[in-house]
């Protein structure tokens, strides 16, 4: 394969994959598209004869997909260059470094390519042939593993996101989390690419052996499926023990809270939709507010609050309905002489007395947070490059928080801030730590486009299967909505409108999984099988030259 079929493979590969991910035409992806997307970035990289081609190719792969998947990042206002700019070239340069795992899995380091063509047809080499297609899978699983953690961590834009309508088949990340997903949607491709490859080979006619091996490289591919089905047809028609019921108001008021004219009509609005909410038949337990809906930092902004907004101030809103809130708010610390902004949340009891603050523990990077920005020389060149020099501060501690229910039971749960329910270290330690469900509070309005609601609503309704927990969303603009411990959407709200509903959300027995307890295992599992393969190919071509 010369080099622009190379390239041409690995676009079409990249728009296939940010088809099958959910997007303005197809809202919750496509299981169809993401099972056949890496095909051609398989059979390119096979074709590459040297680490410096595959991770060129790679890294082009890796670059495109996160423009193509994640381009209404481009609305993040004055920081667009960084949330566009940023995780490209990161991303990018990653495929640099990937491509030459990939390469070294997908090309036979002791034999030339002559060599390695014999090989094919021999029985050594139906046993490589095996290998590649494994260790294709193993190593795109832990590519993805790699984007999600960490301070440039990025769950969009991956071969999970397609998979989230395939329900019997996603049930298994409550023992692997989501990485066996990536690893058999990219084992399907592998499967399908390297039959590809051996019959353009050895057309028309293939060697028996090649057969043979290839036959058993396929039955592998669909038991691995099939044993899937059968847990997740399993988990999912399997009853579950509801502790409890709890009735959530979420309130979706549709408005611009990074205006630079305050928050009242925020805040008005939230209020009037909240005052919609209490006319249901069924009276919430608790009420949320979607991220940054206060624009004030507490806990000195309580005072301000107690009169404004002017028609309704907040405070005395909270004692008129009689309900605790949660609501997304800054707050302001003191701590060792410096100043510290926090993205937050604050809950409130019946009688708006806060029960509770935290933070956001994983930021936004080159967004909330750009590195070195503590620093007075750094800060000077941010004022003078983009016009802003100041960032929130990273939160150190998870918080559960409790609210009485009506039935004289209680409520734990936890809030993730933003982009933190697509983070599953983060929802973990909120559910280790008693955690009975997550309310989770976000604000993608600045987007401006339906597939990063849909999006940012899919890659966070894995935590609710990985834990057997309900998630509900509390959004600005959407996806809100409520997730079951099946991955089910038990409620929502239509996209960029105000609305507000009561969801009564099953609190299932706090039981955890086996995700919960030992996270993401099966991706260490895959890095030492890998690390000992390619110490064993080193070796061999060592001892060869």
């Amino acid at each position: 394969m010369n080099g622009i079929l190379q390239v041409f493979y690995i676009i079409f590969s990249a728009l296939l994959l940010s088809a099958g991910i959910p997007n303005e035409i197809l809202y919750l992806g496509s299981p169809f598209l993401g099972l056949f997307a890496l095909v051609p970035f398989y059979l390119a990289l096979r074709s590459a004869r040297t680490f410096r081609r595959a991770g060129l190719l790679t890294g082009l792969h890796f670059g495109l997909m996160q423009l193509l998947s994640s381009f209404w990042l481009g609305n993040f206002k004055d920081f667009a260059i960084f949330t566009v700019g940023g995780p490209t070239i990161a991303y990018a340069i990653e495929g640099l470094i990937f491509g030459r795992f990939f390469h070294a899995a997908l090309a036979f380091l002791d034999y030339t390519p002559e060599e390695a063509k014999l090989q094919d047809a021999s029985f050594r080499g139906a046993g490589k042939t095996l290998k590649r297609v494994f260790f294709f899978a193993a190593i795109y699983s832990i590519w993805e593993w790699t984007k999600s953690v960490g301070f440039l961590a990025y769950p969009w834009g991956t071969l999970i996101m397609t998979s989230f309508q395939s329900k019997l088949l996603i049930q298994i990340v409550d023992i692997t989390g989501t990485w066996a997903i990536s690893f058999l949607w990219s084992l399907f491709a592998a499967t399908l690419a390297e039959g590809i490859a051996l019959y353009s080979i050895y057309q028309p006619r293939l060697n028996y052996l090649v057969k043979r091996m290839y036959f058993c490289i396929v039955m592998i591919t669909f038991s691995l499926f099939v044993l899937d089905f059968i847990y997740g047809a399993v988990q999912y028609t399997k009853p579950r023990v509801i502790a409890k019921t709890a009735d959530i108001a979420v309130i979706q008021h549709n408005t611009d809270t990074w205006s630079e004219d305050g928050d009242s009509e925020s805040v008005l609005a939230a209020e009037r939709m909240t005052a919609k909410a209490m006319l249901e038949p069924v009276k919430p337990d608790l009420v949320c507010w979607s991220e940054s809906i206060l624009n004030y930092a507490f806990p000195d902004s309580y005072f301000y609050y107690e009169t404004s907004p002017a028609k309704k101030p907040f405070i005395h809103f909270i004692k008129e309905t009689e309900v605790p809130y949660a609501t997304g708010a800054p707050l302001y610390f003191i701590e060792n002489g410096q100043q510290k902004f926090y993205n937050g949340v604050v809950v409130f009891d019946k009688n708006a007395v806060i029960t509770g603050m935290s933070g956001k523990i994983h930021l936004v990077p080159f967004a909330e947070y750009v590195p070195l920005m503590d620093k007075a020389w750094f800060r000077k060149i941010m004022d003078a490059l983009v016009g802003f020099s100041t960032g929130w501060s990273q939160w150190k501690q998870y918080a559960v928080y409790s609210v009485p229910l009506k039935t004289g039971d209680s409520l734990n749960f936890s809030v993730p801030i933003c982009f933190e329910d697509a983070f599953p270290d983060i929802c973990r330690n909120f559910y280790n730590l008693g955690a009975e469900a997550l309310l989770s509070i976000s604000n993608d309005s600045w987007s401006n486009l339906k597939s990063a609601e849909y999006q940012h609503f899919v890659i966070a309704a894995f935590r609710a299967i990985e834990l057997r927990t309900t998630l509900v969303r509390t959004t600005n603009s959407g996806y809100s909505g409520a997730v079951d411990a099946r991955g089910r959407i038990i409620a929502d709200l239509p996209l960029f409108e105000e609305a507000e509903m009561v969801t009564t959300i099953p609190v299932y027995e706090h039981k955890p999984t086996a995700y919960a307890v030992f996270g993401d295992w099966i991706v260490i599992f895959f890095g030492l099988i890998c690390a000992l393969y390619f110490a064993d190919c080193a070796a061999a071509t060592y001892k060869k030259h």
